[in-house]
């Protein structure tokens, strides 16, 4: 690209409202945003298939200025939020804005992690080697010898190479860019956009009121002068000796390789048919003979709870595998075509202390996921009565186990009901554990989630290969218990007499 393009060709990509920007006259992160703004403009990108993620800084404003979908995140958290964007919408082209500090210091774990996988997202580190929002204190980038706020006497600490830590870690495309050349820049940052796979840009930019003032830089234009001089091509840097470089900023791609780009991978992996799914032997050492099911079932209509969104959840005792539950629970969940979202909250003890496993089944895509209040609740303990009955939903079923549980006190438009989850976990597998899939069972009934294949398919999946027979059954029993217990129930009360 030879030119940048002019401001009227940009406007359209700017929160006009949102102007002017908060930061201080002279610094840099205009031109990064304006050349990050124009390498969309230049990539010819869908407007609509792009996000923008921030983290905290001078530089996570940016994400408020720019019309795109955008988010911004917390400290040094802007990376994993991206890879959670991206995951669920491979399509995007999802670009993230850190500065120096949120990328490499509370953000480092995430940044080299997201380079080792390959994520294809775009990481766009504006480096002005300084925490310039919070005062000016020395980052992982400042320079030996530079004075800050909490560095008085100068700087004592090596910086990071940001390109030769992101390479390290596995990054297939990486690059650097500085303000003082804003046309080199766009086009570094367009060619990252357009890379399948992780890519990086350091976009090295100055701090005039942090960084300048504390070092003796005397004006915004004396910092990018400085900067222009020391900047050379990484074409040139390869001709010179590693002492002839110096402390040079060498601007250019500095690496790229081809490689499997991560949510590709993924969408292959969870597409690509099991073993038992072929008709061979699955890692239980069942076939599709004993536990096939096809891949979506329909929704029964007995189902007792209904709902566009229906939240469940089962709770416990630390040991008493209610995780597990919620987990073949969702699976099932998902064979019926749900969307689903699981998630679960568990005490330090390894045994003991209230566990609990939510469950959201919905129609409708997930936004929210958390289980306020439970449409259906299972409780296996009285720790976990104690402490999770009072969300019971107002129109709601409470699942009880007698031999755990005392009788709950009877709740205005609840159903109360009695299930012999430990005995029949003990009848049947021989041990108190298997509560957990007797519960599997009856929770099924009362969601219409009622194919029997599908059940014996998740829970050969999720137990030993010697005790699969014998939880198959108990959960069946549950399925008749909660079936049972149906017949003889009533709104509003514990009492079945």
């Amino acid at each position: 690209m030879s030119r940048q393009p002019s401001t009227s060709d940009l406007l359209k990509y700017y929160r006009q409202e949102s102007l002017p920007t908060i930061w201080c006259p002279g610094c840099g992160l205009g031109i990064v945003m304006r050349s990050l703004v124009s390498a969309i403009h230049e990539s010819g990108i869908d407007p609509d298939k792009v996000v923008i993620v921030s983290g905290i800084g001078c530089s996570g404003r940016m994400s408020g200025y720019m019309n795109f979908s955008s988010v911004h995140t917390t400290h040094g958290r802007a990376l994993a939020f991206a890879t959670g964007i991206k995951m669920a919408n491979p399509d995007l082209h999802v670009v993230v804005i850190m500065g120096d500090g949120d990328a490499s210091a509370i953000g480092g774990n995430h940044l080299i992690h997201a380079a080792r996988r390959n994520i294809g997202v775009t990481a766009l580190v504006a480096n002005n080697s300084t925490y310039g929002m919070t005062g000016g204190q020395y980052s992982p980038t400042t320079p030996v010898g530079a004075k800050s706020t909490t560095s008085v006497k100068g700087n004592i600490e090596t910086g990071f190479d940001l390109i030769d830590l992101v390479s390290a870690a596995g990054a297939s495309f990486t690059a650097r860019g500085a303000v003082a050349y804003p046309t080199q820049l766009t086009s570094t940052i367009q060619k990252a956009i357009e890379w399948e796979g992780f890519s990086f840009v350091e976009a090295v930019t100055h701090c005039p009121t942090c960084f300048g003032r504390k070092n003796s830089l005397k004006t915004p234009g004396d910092m990018l002068r400085a900067q222009k001089e020391a900047t050379i091509s990484f074409a040139k840097a390869k001709l010179l000796k590693p002492h002839e470089i110096g402390g040079r900023i060498v601007t250019g791609v500095h690496f790229m390789e081809k490689r499997p780009e991560y949510t590709t991978l993924y969408e292959e992996q969870i597409r690509e048919p099991s073993m038992a799914e072929q008709g061979g032997a699955s890692i239980f050492g069942q076939t599709t003979q004993d536990v096939a099911a096809p891949a979506v079932q329909e929704y029964s209509e007995s189902a007792t709870v209904h709902g566009d969104r229906i939240g469940i959840r089962i709770g416990g005792t630390g040991g008493q595998g209610v995780i597990t539950a919620g987990v073949m629970l969702a699976e099932v969940a998902m064979a019926a075509g749900f969307n689903v979202v699981q998630g679960q909250v568990y005490g330090p003890e390894a045994r003991g202390g209230a566990s609990r496993c939510e469950v959201l089944m919905s129609k409708a895509p997930i936004f929210y996921p958390e289980v306020t209040t439970a449409d259906l609740m299972v409780l296996l303990s009285q720790q976990a009565a104690d402490k999770y009955i009072a969300s019971a939903g107002p129109m709601g079923y409470v699942l009880y186990d007698p031999a755990k549980v005392k009788t709950p006190q009877a709740l205005p438009g609840r159903t109360i009901l009695p299930v012999d989850f430990t005995r029949i976990a003990k009848e049947l597998a021989g041990v108190e554990m298997a509560a957990n899939v007797v519960a599997l069972g009856a929770s099924a009934v009362l969601l219409g989630l009622t194919d029997e294949a599908c059940i014996r398919k998740v829970i050969g999946q999720r137990v030993p290969k010697k005790v699969v027979d014998a939880n198959i059954e108990a959960a069946l029993e549950g399925m008749n218990a909660m079936l049972a217990a149906l017949s003889g129930s009533f709104e509003g009360s514990a009492d079945l007499g």
